[in-house]
């Protein structure tokens, strides 16, 4: 009597394992796999493509041999599929982009702390944007911003002043204006535009030109972060200009020479009336107006 089908294949494929310890591990992962697949049978999801599978499979031909022929498309697709699926399933679920933007008004201060706890102080009259995703950290700025940048897997991305910074671990102070973006590495370093700058370094960049400078005295650069402005032996103008940062009701000067007069010195900035007082006592100005709209100091 012949064996039956089934046996006389058992034999065979045992026959076939024990031919080559190639074979036997095939078979292994053939049947781990296959149990896998019967593990994940009831989940939603591979119930859902099994479902699919079996309507296209069936839609595709005339009715008499749709059943057979969505039968063998199960059992060809099974094996690929199963391993999607099973990987679908047991792969976490990319977590959702963070997006936040931040806006301060004139005179105020704002921090954000990001995903990965890197923390952003934002000056007076800026803004930022930030976008996390995939692992990638990017932000945007306009304005002047406090950077403490944690470790991650790819460096901060920060796109400032028209230029890119890829920007490492460590404290950075980041500014912009018209003229174009100054940045300063306090402790970590940072490129930009093919340039490095280290600890203690301040790149900046004017149209095309780019200085990096190591500052003697880095107060006037950070001191904002307490409320302090310093300036040393820098004209009266630019005193001027950066004081009126933060007042709704601004400085003007109203002749060359008052602009010319140089200026050393520390300041609140939140302490308009002292600059000003400060001014006209030690410098040769007076108060020409004194309205809601501005205070005007000229020569005398």
């Amino acid at each position: 009597m012949r064996d039956a089908p089934h046996a006389a294949t058992a034999r065979a494929c045992a026959a076939w394992r024990a031919s080559s310890p190639a074979h036997a591990e095939a078979f292994a992962r053939a049947q781990a796999a296959r149990e896998a697949a019967q593990q994940c049978a009831p989940a939603p999801a591979l119930l859902a493509l099994r479902h699919e599978a079996v309507a296209r499979a069936a839609l595709a031909r005339p009715p008499r041999r749709r059943l057979a022929l969505a039968a063998g498309a199960l059992l060809l697709a099974g094996g690929p599929l199963a391993a999607w699926t099973i990987e679908r399933i047991a792969r976490p679920p990319e977590p959702p982009a963070f997006t936040r933007s931040v806006r301060t008004g004139i005179g105020e201060r704002a921090a954000v702390t990001l995903p990965d706890g890197s923390r952003i102080t934002l000056d007076t009259a800026s803004r930022l944007s930030v976008r996390y995703q995939g692992g990638r950290r990017s932000v945007a700025l306009d304005g002047q911003g406090w950077f403490e940048v944690r470790p991650g897997a790819e460096p901060l991305i920060v796109s400032a002043g028209g230029r890119t910074l890829s920007v490492d671990p460590g404290a950075f102070d980041i500014r912009t204006d018209p003229a174009g973006l100054r940045a300063l590495a306090v402790d970590g370093g940072l490129t930009i535009d093919g340039t490095r700058i280290g600890t203690g370094q301040m790149l900046l960049t004017r149209a095309d030109e780019a200085i990096v400078a190591r500052p003697r005295n880095l107060v006037p650069l950070t001191g904002w972060r307490q409320g302090l402005l310093q300036f040393e032996d820098v004209p009266l103008a630019e005193a001027v200009a950066e004081f009126n940062r933060y007042r709704h009701r601004p400085i003007r000067l109203a002749d060359p020479a008052a602009a010319r007069l140089r200026l050393s010195g520390s300041f609140r900035t939140a302490e308009g009336p002292a600059f000003v007082d400060a001014l006209v006592a030690g410098f040769p100005v007076r108060v020409k107006q004194d309205s809601p709209d501005a205070i005007v100091l000229a020569s005398r």
